[in-house]
């Protein structure tokens, strides 16, 4: 979330410019590595957190169901949830999107 040539600027969402799907779960994950990094930053240390390039987006497969597509940069399946398998349709995850 550090600027590659301006290493005092930190930015998440879409003013950092990141490589993935621009998305509020994108940016649920960015936070705390911006914020972690800020902190080491101020403290004069080197940032070490990285942000895994994590984004989900949810995709509708009928009426009243879809799936969440989570993945990282590479885009392979990230799952979120241990016990939820997102790849599946549900009409929960319909209800939680709605």
């Amino acid at each position: 979330m550090q600027h590659v040539r301006h290493p005092e600027i930190l930015a998440l969402g879409d003013a950092g410019s990141t490589p993935n799907s621009k998305a509020g779960a994108a940016v649920r994950n960015q936070a705390p590595v911006l914020v972690k990094n800020l902190l080491v930053a101020i403290n004069g240390a080197v940032p070490a957190a990285r942000y895994s390039g994590y984004s989900s987006c949810p995709l509708a497969t009928a009426r009243a169901k879809m799936l969440l597509a989570e993945f990282d940069y590479p885009l392979r399946p990230a799952p979120s949830h241990p016990f939820i398998d997102s790849t599946k349709e549900r009409r929960d995850m319909w209800l939680l999107k709605r």
